[in-house]
């Protein structure tokens, strides 16, 4: 796992691009998730100003899922009431349900740990599918007549 702290202040977003890019860089995922890590991070900092000033971003996962975590929150409870209202009826017009519902658009699940005053999106690689690589090594073995040990 790693992790970068965050405040508020729009210049901090230069080095919050920067650790998504080397992590998506490491992990060799896709120019769409990095996308959707990217405008979530972003938009969810945008939100979390009004709940918190600062606090930490943890990414951890590999080339199948990758959670980014949002770490202490100190009015969790607000956090989620306001991230449900804006899921169950958001209003478009209204730039942080907006953001919301981008959000939630671009992660595949959203989680609040109140124990640890902690909020995660999770993102799942579905670029990377061991079913399906399983199906076209069998397919290219019947159809080369031999072993295929090469990842596809």
């Amino acid at each position: 796992m790693r992790s970068i702290y965050f405040n508020s202040d729009q210049d901090h977003l230069n080095e919050i691009e920067y650790f998504v890019d080397s992590i998506c860089e490491e992990l060799n995922l896709s120019n769409s998730l990095y996308g959707n890590l990217l405008i979530s991070i972003t938009e969810t900092i945008d939100v979390l100003k009004k709940y918190a000033s600062s606090g930490r971003i943890s990414i951890e996962g590999d080339q199948r899922e990758i959670k980014v975590s949002f770490d202490r929150l100190v009015k969790l409870d607000g956090v989620e009431s306001f991230f449900n209202n804006a899921m169950n009826k958001p209003d478009l017009n209204n730039s942080e349900d907006t953001g919301i519902f981008m959000i939630n658009a671009l992660s595949d699940d959203l989680v609040f740990d109140h124990g640890r005053e902690m909020f995660s999106c999770i993102f799942r690689n579905k670029q990377y599918d061991q079913e399906l690589s399983s199906h076209r090594k069998s397919f290219l073995k019947k159809y080369l007549h031999q072993e295929v040990n090469a990842k596809v």
